[in-house]
């Protein structure tokens, strides 16, 4: 066997039988790693540096599209060729994943020998060669329980989907970074989401609930009593949302005396200036544009705790009753 660099293939699906075929497929003449979903492969991209990906489209919570979408706007990874596995086969799905950057659309269910032919014709296309990888693939393939004594299931999948756990001296500097999100060792920051979509409230918590008290709220018009209840820290606010939409919201928190101290961050697809500059004005302590990446968000939140106003009192509720009245216990 050659032991000469070989293109990485990240193939993300959240089917298992779907990622296993693929698996023996391109394994022969790819390195491939493996993510369930659109989160985890947000989530993990940095480390798994892939030089071609593979990406379904109808995925829960975070669609291909919109995980490609978020995956193009990172420098880094911005050049990366993608082929879009679907079942859709109406012109505006194809053109859709186009507009975001797809190299190439294979439809379901598709010739496992087709598949590998057109990701070798979308290499040569670009002309893709092994680029460095921080990571090697048997690094990457590690079973979870080499670390925390827990097996790995997932037989069609290369990549554990969660992270790693590594000594506190190993961890890099942005990991430290991630994890010291707290003002006091004993009070976690309390984080609120407001969107009227429910998988953009399940996205926010997947990507916070490790490090932060994580409350999602899909009505706008229950949010200011929950405010008021729950006290959280910091509110993550979408603009567009039916009755009570992020504007109205925020004004109503920044006028009422017992809400003022909350920092509002609004998350919303509106990147015109008018729609920013209102936000500010409305008392935003900042903005962040749908989609985005795990750690944009992550850098977002942690830039508002380091403020020099920031605090974090201690709360009327406790996390825990939260979530039973909420039913998540």
């Amino acid at each position: 066997m050659s032991n000469l660099p070989r293109l990485r293939i990240l193939v993300v699906d959240d089917d298992p039988d779907v990622r296993a075929i693929i698996l023996l497929a391109l394994k022969d003449s790819f390195e491939v790693v493996t993510c369930t979903s659109g989160v985890e492969a947000l989530e993990r991209i940095d480390r798994l540096e892939p030089d071609l990906i593979v990406m379904d489209v109808m995925m829960p919570v975070l669609t291909g599209i919109e995980t490609v979408r978020a995956i193009k706007k990172d420098a880094r990874f911005s050049n990366v060729p993608v082929i879009f596995l679907t079942a859709r086969t109406d012109n505006e799905a194809v053109r859709e994943a186009m507009r975001v950057g797809g190299d190439f659309y294979v439809i379901k269910p598709f010739d496992p020998a087709a598949l590998r032919t057109t990701v070798e014709q979308v290499a040569q296309t670009h002309r893709l060669v092994p680029q460095p990888k921080r990571h090697s693939l048997e690094t990457l393939n590690r079973p979870i329980g080499a670390h925390t004594g827990r097996a790995n299931t997932d037989l069609g999948a290369n990549v554990a989907s969660a992270p790693e756990a590594f000594p506190n001296e190993q961890l890099n500097d942005a990991e430290r970074e991630r994890r010291n999100v707290t003002p006091s060792a004993t009070r976690r920051v309390r984080v609120m989401i407001v969107d009227d979509d429910v998988d953009v409230v399940n996205y926010v918590k997947s990507i916070l609930r490790e490090d932060y008290e994580i409350i999602g709220v899909a009505d706008s018009e229950l949010a200011p009593e929950k405010i008021v209840n729950y006290q959280p820290d910091i509110i993550l606010l979408d603009i567009m949302m039916p009755k009570l939409n992020g504007f109205h919201l925020s004004h109503l928190i920044r006028i009422n005396r017992r809400l003022r101290g909350s920092k509002i961050i609004f998350v919303s697809s509106r990147t015109d200036h008018e729609a920013i500059s209102k936000a500010f004005s409305l008392g935003a302590t900042d903005y962040l544009e749908k989609p985005f990446t795990p750690e944009q968000l992550r850098r977002k939140i942690l830039a508002v705790t380091q403020q020099a106003d920031f605090i974090c009192p201690k709360k009327r509720i406790n996390y825990m009753e939260i979530l039973r009245r909420e039913g998540e216990l």
